[in-house]
């Protein structure tokens, strides 16, 4: 769990290349609690997916946002799916996908009509 002390404390600094460098550490602790602690297995993807976003590795940013998503939906985080939807528009629209983006967009806005429904102004 060292690992995941290590991965917030960088993505706390921003320093992005640095988590990036504990990439292979951080998926294989995400692997190793992907049953048992979906939670923190999601969180390590996210963070991953933040990093390799602010790095413009957008096909990496992709593929663990996308595993952020799945982990989302499995353990039933409506947050965290619209949080994972969020990302992946972004890193879409920043890969210049702009219907991928309008699409992951779309599902995020609908996730949070329902949460807040009383709070978000059209």
């Amino acid at each position: 769990m060292r690992v995941l002390v290590i991965l917030k404390q960088l993505a706390v600094a921003a320093d992005w290349r640095g988590v990036a460098a504990q990439e292979r550490a951080a998926k294989a602790v995400a692997a190793a609690v992907r049953i048992s602690m979906p939670c923190i297995a999601s969180t390590v993807y996210l963070t991953l997916g933040i990093a390799y976003n602010e790095l413009g590795d957008y096909a990496k940013a992709i593929a663990y946002h996308t595993q952020n998503l799945a982990i989302a939906k499995e353990v039933g985080n409506r947050v965290g799916e619209g949080v994972a939807y969020g990302n992946l528009s972004n890193a879409y629209r920043l890969q210049g996908d702009f219907s991928k983006a309008i699409e992951y967009h779309t599902a995020e806005r609908i996730i949070t009509w329902e949460i807040f429904p009383e709070e978000v102004c059209v």
